[in-house]
């Protein structure tokens, strides 16, 4: 009895003490719980929800995207005008609608394969509708942004959050678009959950304005291998990964105890402790995605513009302060200047500086010695959160306690200028993109430096051509290894379709010496200093301009974007260049020759020095003076082209003169009812050296002189013409499509011509489509807002071609009236074997329906191709699968073929 006693009582000190320790582990694992829950919530709101400073602005639905002015509200007739009908939603098995807000217009996102999951579109009905009014009502001075939510079932339910990128400075309502003042509104869905201590996350979910969210449903072990939060994180996209984090130490003892306890005595399994981290990492997706690119070459070249200048250092390092500041949110930067004579008095400009730092930064005391220390021995420094002596010191000096700080000093070979001081008062950490930024700004900043420097020293034959007044070769080769070192370190990492160039020209005199040799070296200087006043007039603010000595004078501009452009900027000032020099009363007739480096960031640009690069421009300028053109491109496959290009463009005025400029027609196929629906206008050329020269080549030889206003004159002459006979003959209303330049648009009579045209030919204005290539479109944004308007306005069809899928955005073409996207092959060429082209074609189509604009696809040349069109909903086609351009004489006796071939092989 006695010994059955004794083994009860171990028997239940036993069961008291595992029963105790199953409790503490369980509380302990709660603790955790709630612990990694609200270090979720922090790691959320520090990555997202400063992006998340926004205003509900939903009105102006369809009057905005018309250019109309009138308020409309939104009822369940305007829902019903936007959304597709049940049919067309099966055959585009469209799942779902993501809703987006773009300034003041409501567009929609249909979805066939959501990230994550969906709401039907009959669950949704029009309860959405209070929501979106009582968002548009929300006052634009709001503090905070709005959120709502609607309840669809137990499981499901909406939050409605819009987001605002502000400007730093406010802009007129007209100017939103161009300013990037989006406003963008999620359908975010979330799954509810039972757990009340994640049932908050959602809420800061929401409020971080995150795009797809699915949380975790079991309250003590949730499936952290399918918990993922993908975001819209400023212009970059990014996602939050769960995932079990190493096991706390006193968790997992408890966890080996009790289970090891169970097992020898109840023989139960195991208990698992989970852990909860929130990461949050920047995807592959960032460097591929466009307005990610975008945003970080625009400060690339806002960075050159500010260097190009000529305004004091001190002006530049603020305007640079001002643009990081702008782009990095939640920083500050310090420029400090060193003093070349060592008095210890340095140089501070910062937009709020800290008047103990400053104080500090002065007068070097400790700790901030520290920082001098490194930044003198030209290493960057970062603060190191343990220093006992530097947080003490950051007490004092900050309220709000620096949380962060990282100096990168101003170097020019050896020489240590300065340095760029970035600190934070929050936690949240600068990205790798952020780091790139601050280190090029660093670069130009002590460019800014030197060149002022050089400038005011005594020693300006350092950096100043005596004569000119302008920057000597030293300077510029500087300059051009800055920029060339942006193409090479940055210029790759980001998307194809936003690229940087580099054009450096240098320009020399043909038999100079002979000036010099008859008039005197007065008279020489004298025509180098006209010759550089001239050059410095004909090149943009934003230009580096030298002279390197003898009759040589260089220009660098990263203005032009393609070769044409290029060719046409070096014809442009070789002929302002070699205009008669009027000296008393001498003239001078100079012949200006030249050579051209165009460097670009495609993958196969061979990296070139800066020394290396001016040696091939020196060496082609000496081989220019025998070139017929009076230029050569460094390049020799370029310098082919250019040299076609201009052998071309001399030849065009006889082309005109003697009509020998043949005008093809290209089908335009409607593929929602397989019928031909128009032409397109091509240019094709038999000259008499070149053979036959196509489209492209002619127009870009053409725009290196103001001869393409005449070409697109002259090709919608003779092809309103063809359409009025082809239409009369086969009583069709054909339309006729014409890809115009944008210098044509430029001309202030093409408006007046085009009219006069349309009357003389009695064709209708709404059968004619002008379209407009997107890169011209974006690079002269205020230029064709009027014009397009223009040709909207007198009822023709204003049209944007060659649009690539990952470049073209809301931001970019909500401004403009389009009815017509014509995407570029680009996208066509890999759809069968490319998922992510499709993926962002999908996406590209998905903004044309948004702007109300009918979709064209070119280069269609198989069945899968137009397949798969055709089940994204794109309106139009054209190419080889239809039929190749016809001739003049071939159109009228083809088009029965056509519409043949239509009936029997796509019906």
């Amino acid at each position: 009895m006695t010994r059955f006693n004794l083994l009860v009582k171990i028997f239940s000190l036993t069961l008291v003490s595992l029963v105790s320790i199953l409790l503490i582990g369980y509380l302990a694992s709660d603790a955790i719980l709630e612990n990694d829950t609200q270090n979720i919530r922090k790691t959320i709101l520090g990555a997202l929800q400063s992006e998340a400073k926004s205003l509900a602005t939903v009105a102006q639905m369809q009057a905005d995207l018309n250019g109309q002015s009138k308020q409309t509200s939104l009822t369940r007739q305007t829902w019903e005008a936007i959304l597709p009908d049940a049919a067309r939603q099966e055959q585009l098995g469209i799942q779902g609608i993501l809703v987006m807000a773009h300034t003041n217009a409501i567009l929609y996102h249909q979805i066939s394969e959501p990230p994550i999951m969906s709401i039907p579109l009959d669950k949704l009905k029009f309860d959405l509708i209070p929501l979106l009014n009582q968002a548009a009502q929300t006052p634009h001075s709001s503090a905070e942004a709005f959120t709502g939510y609607i309840t669809i079932d137990e499981n499901l339910f909406i939050a409605a959050v819009s987001r605002l990128q502000r400007d730093p400075e406010p802009v007129s309502p007209s100017a939103k678009v161009r300013h990037n003042r989006l406003a963008k509104m999620y359908l975010v869905l979330l799954q509810s959950v039972s757990n009340s201590k994640l049932a908050g996350l959602t809420e800061d979910v929401a409020r971080a304005g995150i795009e797809f969210v699915a949380l975790p449903t079991k309250r003590r072990t949730p499936d952290l291998n399918r918990l993922t939060i993908t975001g819209v994180y400023g212009n970059d996209i990014g996602s939050i990964v769960w995932r079990p984090a190493a096991r706390d130490p006193v968790a997992s003892s408890l966890l080996i105890f009790g289970t090891l306890a169970l097992t020898v005595i109840v023989g139960l399994g195991g208990i698992t402790f989970y852990r909860l981290t929130a990461d949050f990492s920047t995807t592959a997706e960032m460097t591929e995605n466009p307005t990610g690119g975008t945003r970080f070459l625009s400060s690339v070249n806002q960075s050159l513009a500010i260097l190009s200048s000529n305004q004091p250092a001190k002006k530049s390092i603020g305007q640079l302060i001002d643009h990081l500041e702008s782009i990095i949110p939640d920083s500050e930067f310090i420029g400090m200047i060193y003093d070349p004579n060592n008095t210890g008095v340095n140089s501070l400009i910062s937009k709020r500086l800290n008047a103990k730092l400053a104080e500090a930064l002065s007068r070097r005391v400790e700790p901030v010695n520290m920082l001098h220390a490194a930044i003198e021995l030209g290493k960057k420094f970062k603060l190191n959160p343990n220093n006992e002596q530097w947080r003490n010191y950051l007490k004092t000096v900050q309220p709000d306690k620096i949380q962060f700080l990282y100096a990168t000093p101003f170097t020019i070979e050896t020489d240590i200028l300065g340095c760029l001081i970035t600190y934070k008062v929050d936690s949240k950490l600068l990205s790798q993109q952020d780091y790139q930024l601050i280190h090029t700004c660093s670069e130009v900043m002590a460019l800014a430096i030197q060149k002022e420097a050089g400038a005011t020293s005594s020693q300006q034959s350092l950096y100043q051509d005596p004569i000119t007044h302008l920057v000597n070769r030293r300077v510029f080769q500087i300059c051009l290894e800055q920029a060339l070192n942006l193409v090479y370190r940055f210029g790759k990492a980001t998307h194809h379709s936003t690229s940087i160039q580099v054009t450096a020209l240098c320009f020399g005199v043909n038999q100079f010496s002979r000036v010099n040799e008859q008039y005197g070296h007065d008279v020489g200087d004298r025509a180098l200093q006209e010759l550089a006043g001239r050059l410095t007039r004909a090149a943009s603010a934003n230009d580096t301009i030298a002279r390197f000595g003898g009759d040589q004078f260089a220009l660098m501009t990263t203005q032009c974007k393609q070769l044409g452009e290029t060719t046409r900027l070096v014809n442009h000032i070789r002929g302002i260049l070699c205009e008669p020099l009027i000296l008393d009363e001498l003239t001078l007739q100079l012949d200006i020759v030249a050579s051209v480096l165009f460097i670009s960031n495609t993958p196969d640009t061979p990296r070139i020095a800066a020394e290396q690069a001016l040696t091939q421009l020196e060496s082609t300028l000496h081989d220019a003076k025998k070139a017929t053109t009076g230029f050569r491109y460094c390049d020799r496959e370029l310098d082919e082209l250019g040299q076609r290009f201009s052998a071309l463009h001399t030849s065009i005025p006889e082309a005109l003169s003697n009509d020998t400029l043949e005008v093809f027609y290209l089908p335009l196929i409607d593929i929602r009812n397989n019928t031909l629906a128009g032409l397109e206008a091509l240019v094709r050329w038999q000259h008499p050296v070149l053979a036959r020269t196509d489209t492209n080549d002619i127009i870009t030889a053409a725009e290196i002189t103001d001869e393409i206003v005449r070409i697109d004159l002259e090709v919608l002459r003779k092809a309103c013409a063809k359409i009025k006979q082809v239409n009369q003959q086969n009583q069709t209303n054909l339309t006729l499509s014409l890809n115009i330049s944008g210098y044509s648009l430029s001309n202030e009579n093409i408006f007046s011509y085009i009219a006069q045209l349309l009357q003389q030919t009695f064709v209708r204005p709404d059968l004619i489509r002008l379209e407009v290539n997107h890169d011209w479109l974006i690079d002269h944004t205020d230029q064709m807002l009027s014009l397009s308007k223009q040709i909207a306005g007198s009822g023709i069809t204003f049209g944007v071609g060659k649009v690539k899928a990952e470049s073209a955005t809301a931001a970019n073409l909500s401004a403009f009236p389009i009815q017509q996207i014509k995407l570029d092959q680009s996208c066509i060429k890999t759809l069968s074997e490319n998922a992510q082209v499709r993926q962002r074609t999908s996406a590209l189509l998905a903004l044309s329906r948004t702007l109300g604009a009918e979709t064209v696809a070119v280069g269609v040349e198989s069945d899968h191709q137009l397949a798969w069109l055709k089940s994204q909903g794109v309106d139009y086609i054209q190419g080889y699968l239809i039929g190749r351009p016809l001739s003049n004489d071939q159109l009228l006796s083809e088009i029965d073929a056509i519409n043949l071939k239509l009936q029997q092989d796509f019906s």
